[in-house]
């Protein structure tokens, strides 16, 4: 079972980035929830679900990092803010006001244990319909 709290940090991100967006179009959420006929808890549910699966899938990631003994380097990490100040056109000092360096660090592992996952999944290429999966008596 996930942790409350960990799912409501998430909804709390991603309502957050989704105010962000709005206000780079013009438009406040206050406005977007008269415009939808929500009000703030409907809204923040309207989350939820996506926040328990990404929460789910960082967990899992995390286990295959520490399983897999992934470290990041102080090299990965500088690199990374480089890459991300050309991404957003912005100075790396600037960048690295927004983003911690220790939230980079596990990011990069999350994405290097995704990568052993995907160097390691086995793709089955035939779909059996749900009779065909059934298990008879």
């Amino acid at each position: 079972e996930i942790p409350d709290v960990m799912i409501e940090d998430r909804i709390d991100d991603m309502a957050r980035d989704f105010s962000y967006r709005l206000s780079s179009q013009g438009l406040d959420v206050d406005n977007y929830l008269k415009y939808t006929n929500q009000d703030a808890n409907t809204f923040r549910d309207g989350f939820r679900e996506g926040a328990k699966k990404q929460v789910s899938l960082r967990l899992a990631l995390e286990a295959v990092a520490r399983a897999e003994n992934i470290e990041i380097t102080q090299e990965d990490i500088n690199s990374e803010f480089i890459k991300l100040a050309e991404q957003y056109k912005m100075d790396v000092d600037k960048i690295k006001e927004f983003i911690h360096p220790d939230d980079l660090s596990e990011d990069l592992k999350t994405n290097k244990a995704l990568d052993i996952v995907k160097e390691n999944a086995i793709v089955i290429d035939d779909i059996y319909s749900e009779e065909e999966c059934e298990v008879s008596d």
